[in-house]
């Protein structure tokens, strides 16, 4: 495999996540005159079905001989890997596992659990001090380097002011009724087969009462977006379906709080120092972390979304904490000092 390619690499689930997509895109920009060229793997192995799972395993062997420099997201360099020199990245996005992992060593009260998930890396973006942190306390690293101080490619972007008002245009166009109004981004991840009476006493009329009109509240739940047919016209005006319309997460560039259960997507918006509330929705390790660590920001049903402040005023108990754990002081682009490592020079 050419020293010149660099492969983009995800068998566990994750894809193309938003930071990979974006370190691609702006490394093809910056490394076009090195004639560096990108490739893809994007299956998920852990599949039910063992015949498909043994066809993709069987396919990423094929694909990943003898790799030169490679980016992932997730613990996708498997073992038996063969590796030219290069460089072996891991974009450290905030996943569940990483709070699961979090609780797990502060429930033992030891360092150095030695877990050799991400020991063929020889360079690690935790992107914030508390992965940071859990990297170097509970992780196998002895020849992995942590490249600190520099911002995850997607926490870099949605604090890049071109980039808010681009992202901001494009909603405007599929909601103009957003107009100047407060952006409330209330995101939730939940299983499929969880049931369905989580909505039970809780009125979407009322809420967007509560808030008033000045704001405007973006959602994923499907079950919120069918609870809004009832809605009068003036309601309308304050209530958006975000999906199969655009990118969910793209809400996080211009919204003024936040009400998720996503640890990546709580994580990135600690960037932004804005009222950011955790809401019990299926049982994450990041909601047990919160109800934990920073009870005042946990939410424990939909009604107690109208106890919630959203002012910049009312951020939560704790939030300032939370923010500074996974977001810098100082934000720096990672671009730069990942396209160094991939020109073999010294990051900047």
């Amino acid at each position: 495999m050419s020293e010149k390619s660099i492969t983009f690499l995800s068998n566990r689930g994750a894809g193309l996540n938003a930071d990979m997509n974006l370190l691609e895109k702006n490394l093809v920009n910056m490394m076009d005159q090195n004639n560096f060229s990108s490739r893809f793997f994007l299956k998920n192995e852990r599949r039910k079905n063992p015949m498909a799972r043994q066809g993709i395993e069987l396919a990423r062997k094929e694909f990943c001989r003898e790799l030169a420099n490679v980016v992932c997201a997730d613990a996708s360099l498997a073992k038996g890997m063969r590796f030219q020199e290069g460089v072996r990245i891991l974009l450290a996005s905030p996943y569940d596992y990483q709070f699961k992992n979090e609780m797990n060593l502060r429930k033992r009260g030891k360092r150095g659990t030695g877990w050799k998930t991400f020991r063929r890396f020889t360079h690690v973006v935790p992107g914030s001090p508390f992965t940071a942190r859990l990297m170097r306390e509970g992780y196998y690293l002895e020849n992995t380097e942590l490249l600190e101080g520099i911002c995850l490619p997607f926490v870099w972007e949605m604090n890049v002011p071109e980039r808010q008002k681009a992202v901001g245009e494009e909603i405007g166009f599929y909601f103009p009724a957003v107009g100047e109004k407060k952006v409330l981004a209330l995101l939730l991840n939940r299983e499929k087969e969880s049931r369905r009476n989580f909505l039970k006493n809780f009125d979407l009329k009322s809420f967007l009462d509560y808030l008033g009109e000045e704001w405007f509240v973006f959602t994923n739940v499907e079950e919120l977006m069918e609870n809004s047919y009832t809605l009068g016209a003036k309601y309308k005006n304050s209530f958006g379906y975000v999906k199969r319309i655009m990118s969910e997460q793209d809400i996080l560039y211009v919204a003024d709080a936040m009400v998720t259960n996503n640890g990546r997507y709580a994580s990135c918006f600690a960037s932004r120092h804005k009222p950011l509330y955790c809401l019990k929705y299926r049982g994450s390790y990041f909601e047990k972390y919160i109800k934990t660590t920073h009870p005042a920001m946990y939410l424990r049903n939909f009604r107690e979304l109208m106890q919630a402040d959203f002012s910049v005023e009312g951020v939560p108990e704790g939030q300032r904490e939370f923010d500074q754990l996974f977001s810098y002081p100082e934000l720096k682009c990672p671009y730069d000092a990942i396209g160094a490592l991939l020109r073999r020079e010294e990051p900047l």
